[in-house]
């Protein structure tokens, strides 16, 4: 099926499955029971058949909504859900409805979704005032509840939190609360930028000055506490027992999507672990875990709930993504065409799929799923007209 045609079916899909309210959620088993009566009528997109909104997912599917030339109702409604349920000292429940395994704080997607709908023409002027204190309170709560040493490097509540959902052997289980992920802290130094390009277009000038601080310090304290140079690879730290955790995950390479390394720290992490078929540069890259890791299994392990998705030796779109923005960034630019084929080919073996294991191909998770993983229909164009629609600051913003 040409790619043209793949991408008026995801369209068709979207705007058929994924256009929902809150009022619509439902209740399919204890572990998506509601906690809150919370209904708000307002339209939104997800790529959930159950209806729920997820953070880092609404950002990723916020891009295929514009690449299908949307408008921006949908984008902005989740957006304000999600700011509106901001308490007094900033939390933000990762999900709504709100479910037990939702009550961390959510995913640092927020500041970056604003910006993705501000490149694509909103003015933000809705965001003033209270929106914006909101998310300025949001972002603080990372800072100053969440950075439990007081390094600058704030943590995952457990794996799930990361959005990687059995990411145990680096981040544990619920409220175990000791990782601070390489993803994480990455995704926050792209959240603070975000901010200061937004409080600078409102007209906040402090703000801007201090999140871009935020930013350059957060850099700082990814490369002093989880770059290790015998290894040359990025690691997540553990706060409470003083050490890195010696666990290889393609998170990591968010640390190139946030300009994290030197151009010598990237060419390592790149060609010593990224591009090696015995870590990451599998049949259908990139897996979750390394391949060299005891986890790396292409299920479930034998004492493991099969109530999430699994993140093992699995393909998933978002990763492989901001990974492959990642590469352009560093003028690896060979390895980001070959991965941007391999995705494309992937998706189009089996399309409309939640993600795909690394060594065989073979989709897994729900059938049909219209969320993020239709990105794949666009990586390689965007390498192609230098197109990327994640730059923070970008004028040639979508194809």
């Amino acid at each position: 099926m040409r790619i043209d045609e793949l991408r008026q079916e995801m369209d068709a899909l979207m705007r058929a499955r994924g256009i929902r309210r809150l009022s619509e959620t439902q209740n399919p088993d204890a572990l998506h029971s509601k906690l809150d009566d919370f209904v708000d009528d307002r339209p939104y997109y997800t790529g959930y058949d159950y209806a729920r909104l997820y953070g880092w997912d609404q950002y990723f599917e916020g891009i295929l909504q514009l690449y299908c030339k949307w408008e921006l109702t949908y984008l902005q409604n989740s957006l304000k859900m999600f700011l509106e349920r901001s308490d007094k000292d900033g939390f933000i429940p990762r999900c709504l409805p709100l479910v037990w395994w939702g009550m961390c704080h959510a995913q640092p997607f927020l500041a970056q979704q604003a910006l993705l709908l501000k490149n694509a023409g909103d003015d933000l002027q809705w965001m003033w005032a209270e929106y914006y204190f909101n998310m300025k309170k949001y972002l603080l709560y990372w800072e100053r509840r969440l950075d439990v040493r007081g390094c600058g490097l704030s943590i995952w509540d457990h794996a799930g939190h990361s959005g990687m959902d059995n990411h145990y052997e680096r981040a544990g289980t619920f409220h175990d609360a000791f990782c601070e992920g390489v993803d994480l802290n990455s995704y926050l130094v792209r959240e603070y930028e975000a901010f200061a390009l937004i409080a600078g277009h409102l007209k906040q000038s402090s703000d801007a000055i201090y999140f871009r601080q935020l930013a350059a310090n957060k850099r700082a304290a990814i490369n002093r506490w989880c770059w290790n140079e015998s290894d040359g690879m990025y690691y997540d730290y553990h706060a409470r027992e003083d050490r890195q955790i010696p666990v290889k995950h393609a998170g990591v390479f968010a640390a190139l999507w946030a300009q994290v390394p030197s151009p010598a720290q990237a060419e390592r992490l790149v060609k010593e672990h990224l591009l090696n078929p015995d870590e990451f540069w599998r049949n259908w890259p990139l897996p979750a875990l390394a391949a060299s890791e005891p986890g790396y299994f292409e299920g479930y392990l034998p004492d493991e709930t099969i109530q999430c998705c699994t993140w093992r030796a699995h393909s998933w779109m978002p990763v492989n993504y901001y990974a492959f923005h990642g590469l352009r960034y560093y003028g690896f630019n060979d390895a980001a065409a070959e991965l941007a084929k391999r995705n494309r080919e992937m998706f189009c073996r089996e399309p409309f799929r939640e993600y795909y294991k690394a060594d065989s191909g073979t989709a897994c998770g729900r059938d049909p799923f219209w969320g993020w993983s239709g990105l794949a229909l666009y990586m390689e164009e965007e390498l192609e007209k230098n197109i990327d629609p994640t730059a923070l600051i970008n004028k040639d913003f979508i194809l």
